[in-house]
């Protein structure tokens, strides 16, 4: 039997994997551990020889600290038919997390105007 040519996304999902394991320093082995997942079959999706199931997808990007759409995501920009309203609504989000991360540092509740702090207000 011919082996299967992989799929667009089974390419993104093995390349995105890898960038992003090696990013945090952990072997297959380690994130094998971390998804509760054998470390053949993280290889062979690393190799797109296999496809993770949706929860395995999910175990990969919570041991990668990511959203699973980050890792079967191609890189390439949204599509046109997506229009300024997705932009916008990224925008918003990110902006809020940003907000909401940096509140938990010192100084940081001087972001609740949207703007960054001042250097006089990094003095307080």
């Amino acid at each position: 039997m011919a082996e299967r040519t992989p799929t667009k996304i089974q390419i993104a999902l093995a390349r995105n994997m890898k960038a992003y394991r090696a990013a945090l320093g952990y072997s297959q082995a380690r994130l094998a551990e971390l998804a509760d997942l054998s470390v053949p079959f993280v290889g062979d999706i690393e190799i797109c020889r296999k496809t993770p199931s949706l929860q395995a997808l999910e175990s990969l990007a919570k041991a990668l600290s990511l959203e699973p759409w980050q890792l079967i995501w191609d890189g390439k920009a949204f599509p046109s038919f997506a229009g300024p309203a997705i932009a916008d609504r990224l925008v918003e989000e990110v902006t809020t997390l940003i907000r909401e991360r940096f509140q938990s540092y010192p100084g940081g509740s001087n972001l609740s105007d949207g703007n960054p702090p001042s250097p006089e207000d990094e003095g307080r």
